[in-house]
């Protein structure tokens, strides 16, 4: 792997640093009760009247150095894998947004539960390691019932780990109840099967509904991660620097408030500014500043023992286009460089708004590139091709020597179905094979998940229906 820093290390702990004056200085507003007494009982300097709550810089470490450098997440079938720096990601990746980028027409639309059962499919046949389904409906069925239909497709078609951002604690309720469905009638709790994403809401603000949210999943034995978004311009400052720190500081103060519920408690920190667009009033998720906020992001909170995770890709338009690729892959390096163990969002488009097969399978084509690029040369061989060239001599040719004979069709040069090598100018592009690749794995998918769970998981959602 590259060694690559944007700052120094004398700029990490400034930033840091920084951070910590945020949270000491001017604190964070903590709506929730309870958690607002127990900072209270901590040390944590409280205004009742204000809901205000600064940390010291002390209580603040050590609530932080209580916080785990590792952890493993699981799916149903038992297949694990560990989640700390150093180790390889686990990929994350996403089945459903308020919109599909439709094929052929290119334009955007409302999802659909065979978009659901399509992109799941496609995600368990690449090895996505796990699953986010954001909480929307699908047009085929109205009310609030509809978001469960999608989860439904969801869970029938994929063993993976998976994560959950619910919008209300009803919501958080019934999805730990089906999830222990799920997982063969039994708990949940400790089994690294349930990630669940609950923001700060930005600026400097745990709110009563996500004091709930966090104290629940926790007694329930969940793992959390924190979803930081601020603004800039909006609900932090407009600068790069700015919403940076305020960023951190709002994550740290997550890390802290978890590890006072429970010491040990498994965290994974997020911090995703994104551009307000001041003209029009737009939120700008994936603008490429955001490049620079991911690495830098990644470097604050490995300085801080925190896990942390970053968008693997991304882009603006809501089209299949030159700008959609190009942004894609410069955002995939970016996740890539920041060597973080959680890289999430594989599918996504329309500034974070949408996902289709395609991009699935396109993005996923781009990390295959990216992973080639880091294993780099293998010089173990050296004298094996000091043979070779010896054996065949000046003016000869390597068609039929043993090495190539032996390495034709192994993984030695980089290889990718949805790349074009043809040269021929009517030859199907990319976002063709793409395609033509969805068809064939929806048309030949075996689901992974037991019958016998996906019977018990019928029944409960048709109760649910109810």
């Amino acid at each position: 792997m590259m060694n690559f820093s944007i700052f120094s290390q004398k700029e990490i702990e400034a930033l840091a640093a920084a951070a910590e004056r945020v949270l000491a200085e001017a604190g964070v507003r903590v709506e929730h009760e309870g958690i607002f007494n127990k900072l209270s009982s901590a040390g944590a300097l409280c205004d009742a009247n204000t809901k205000i709550v600064k940390f010291p810089a002390d209580l603040l470490r050590g609530l932080l150095s209580t916080v785990p450098e590792s952890f493993d997440i699981s799916g149903i079938n038992g297949r694990i894998k560990t989640m700390a720096f150093g180790s390889g990601p686990v990929i994350n990746g996403i089945v459903t947004d308020p919109w599909i980028l439709d094929y052929p027409s290119g334009e955007p639309r409302r999802p659909k539960i065979s978009d659901v059962e399509r992109n799941i499919k496609i995600h368990q046949a690449v090895g996505t390691d796990s699953i986010y389904r954001m909480v929307m409906d699908v047009e085929e069925f109205q009310g609030p019932s509809s978001q469960w239909h999608a989860l439904e497709a969801v869970l029938k078609n994929s063993d993976r780990h998976h994560v959950a951002a619910p919008t209300s604690l009803d919501v958080l309720k019934t999805t730990l109840e089906i999830m222990e469905v799920y997982n063969g009638g039994s708990s949940v709790s400790g089994k690294g099967m349930l990630l669940v994403g609950i923001p700060i809401l930005s600026p400097l603000t745990f709110t009563e509904l996500y004091g709930d949210l966090l104290v629940t999943s926790l007694e329930a034995g969940c793992d959390v991660m924190a979803t930081v978004c601020p603004i800039t311009g909006a609900t932090s400052p407009y600068s790069k620097i700015g919403s940076l720190i305020q960023g951190h500081a709002e994550s740290a103060a997550f890390a802290a408030i978890t590890q006072l519920i429970k010491p040990g408690a498994n965290v994974l920190s997020m911090n995703s500014p994104s551009l307000m667009d001041m003209s029009r009033g737009f939120d700008l998720y994936h603008v490429m500043d955001k490049l620079l906020w991911k690495l830098a992001a990644a470097e604050l909170f490995r300085h801080q023992g925190l896990l942390s995770g970053s968008e693997i890709s991304g882009s603006i338009p809501a089209r299949y286009d030159m700008q959609t690729g190009a942004e894609s892959i410069l955002f995939m390096a970016a996740a890539k460089l920041c060597e973080v163990p959680f890289l999430s969002g594989l599918g996504t488009c329309c500034d974070a708004n949408g996902v289709s097969a395609e991009n699935i399978l396109i993005q996923r084509s781009f990390l295959n590139a990216f992973e080639f690029f880091e294993k780099g040369f293998d010089i173990g061989d050296i004298e094996a091709n000091i043979s070779s060239i010896g054996h065949i001599g000046p003016s000869g040719n390597f068609l039929t020597d043993d090495m190539t004979i032996e390495r034709l069709r192994g993984c030695e040069f980089f290889n990718d179905r949805l790349f074009d090598y043809s040269r021929e100018p009517d030859s199907p592009s990319m976002l063709e094979r793409a395609h033509r690749r969805a068809m064939e794995i929806e048309r030949d998918f075996v689901s992974p998940v037991p019958g016998e769970i996906q019977d018990d998981l019928t029944r409960y959602f048709e109760k649910l229906y109810k």
